[in-house]
């Protein structure tokens, strides 16, 4: 006699069998297809953030830059006579800056050097390597006490933020030197160029302000005859006299601190145009005006702006 199983036996039975091999290789397929989809847009989507990140610190650079320099230049000069001379006071007459008399000029620079030692009062060769035979200049100015005269009253600050005292004949007038260097503290993993300025009161070799900045190039507006409009804009190693300059004319290439770029192609940058530099060669004594960056992969913007002495005078 045959038994036969149960019909709802039979079915369970089946249900419990599970996948078949090539089920299961279908599914695995789908869900790798799927998993490297996500990731894709995932990897995507990372290296996008990264990319607008470092663009938008790119501009940030080249403006906090122009803002920083733009404020030091403004600066340059500045004393007030009337404050060190009051109504009433006796005494001789307050000097100004000027290169012949015992302030010396307002203005200092020095044109594509490879050391510099920001100490110095001639920014002889030194102790800072400088990058991309990037130029380096300084300020020497004075700023305002309260009306006691016992402190500064902060309308004046350096390039570090101190507020800066009025001064007198006698004392030194206050410096801010900028250059372009490595900065090596602030990520030391990841080095990256940067603006430095160094400050006469507080000393050191300098403090890195704003990152990214790779290359600055100065072209300097001289009045050689004292007709109040500028006749040329020259290197400073062409300058005749400096207390004759009351512009100038800054250039700066500014860069990502990552790889971002989808291409890696090698980039020469004229900083003052081709008229300056023709052919793309840069004109004998001063090779830093035609910078050739590093073909790797970031991104880099060229910026460039002028900047008027508000206090000058011509000696």
């Amino acid at each position: 006699m045959r038994l036969h199983r149960p019909i709802s036996r039979i079915r369970g039975l089946r249900a419990m069998r599970g996948l078949s091999l090539i089920e299961l290789m279908i599914a695995m397929t789908i869900g790798l297809v799927i998993l490297m989809a996500v990731s894709g847009a995932y990897v995507s989507g990372l290296s996008s953030q990264r990319s607008q990140t470092d663009i938008s610190r790119l501009q940030e650079s080249g403006r906090f830059a122009f803002e920083l320099l733009a404020k030091a230049v403004r600066h340059g000069g500045y004393r007030n006579t009337y404050a060190i001379y009051p109504t009433g006071a006796t005494g001789g007459v307050a000097s100004e800056f000027c290169s012949t008399a015992t302030l010396g000029s307002q203005l200092l620079a020095v044109n594509d050097p490879v050391t510099l030692n920001p100490t110095s009062s001639t920014l002889a060769t030194g102790t800072v390597s400088i990058l991309n035979s990037s130029d380096a200049f300084r300020v020497r100015y004075f700023g305002d006490d309260n009306a006691a005269g016992t402190a500064a009253d902060g309308s004046v600050m350096d390039c570090l933020g101190n507020p800066v005292r009025r001064g007198g004949d006698t004392s030194a007038p206050v410096e801010d030197t900028f250059y372009i260097a490595t900065d090596s503290t602030t990520d030391p993993t990841n080095p990256q160029p940067a603006l430095f300025c160094r400050n006469s009161t507080t000393g050191g070799n300098g403090t890195a302000l704003i990152p990214g900045v790779e290359s600055m190039q100065i072209l300097y507006g001289e009045d050689i005859d004292a007709d109040g409009r500028i006749d040329r804009y020259v290197p400073y190693s062409l300058v005749s006299n400096p207390d004759n300059v009351f512009i100038l004319m800054v250039s700066m290439v500014v860069v990502t601190p990552n790889a971002v770029s989808p291409t890696r192609l090698a980039r020469t940058f004229s900083h003052f145009g081709t008229d300056y530099a023709a052919g793309g060669v840069a004109p004998a004594g001063d090779t830093g005006s035609v910078y050739a960056a590093a073909a790797d992969g970031r991104i880099r913007l060229q910026v460039s702006s002028k900047f008027a002495f508000r206090n000058f005078r011509q000696c």
